[in-house]
């Protein structure tokens, strides 16, 4: 997690900042939202896209052969009522300031910020465990070739 390399002072677990003065938990989940707003905006612009797509291909799995029909009866576009309410939810991203509207946008329910704590709290360990940021003895997620090379056993085994 670049933001924890960037803001040493929102890792709750950093042992150099043992001591020093924290910031309170409703200032570090503003400033993480802060900080990673401009992914979190692509995930709900994607989750809305997708929502949008669903409601002429149905959910899983997906027919696309619907969307292409919808789509060249439409002229390229979309049904104006679906299109409508796209344009209606992408205004509505940009309104978004927190991590539990945020949730709620994509449909991720939470039901207190307690939870929302937790959830915090298990990314930013399972972060550590991959070794995105700081050190932990624990699993390290593989390196790109290594993952390949296992894919291709995969296939072949």
């Amino acid at each position: 997690m670049w933001i924890l390399k960037e803001i040493p002072e929102l890792d709750f677990e950093a042992k150099k900042m043992k001591g020093r003065q924290l910031i309170s938990e409703k200032e570090r989940k503003k400033v993480s939202f802060q900080c990673g707003k401009t992914g979190f905006y692509f995930t709900m612009f994607f989750h809305q896209l997708n929502q949008s797509i669903e409601k002429v291909t149905g959910s899983a799995p997906k027919n696309m052969e619907e969307l292409t029909k919808a789509l060249d009866g439409n002229f390229g576009c979309l049904d104006m009522q679906i299109e409508n309410e796209l344009q209606k939810n992408i205004f509505k991203i940009l309104e978004i300031e927190d991590f539990l509207d945020y949730y709620k946008m994509i449909g991720v329910k939470v039901e207190s910020d307690k939870e929302l704590y937790d959830k915090l709290v298990k990314a930013v360990k399972n972060s550590r465990q991959k070794g995105y940021h700081g050190v932990d003895s624990r699993s390290k997620i593989p390196s790109m070739q290594e993952q390949s090379e296992k894919r291709a056993q995969d296939l072949i085994s």
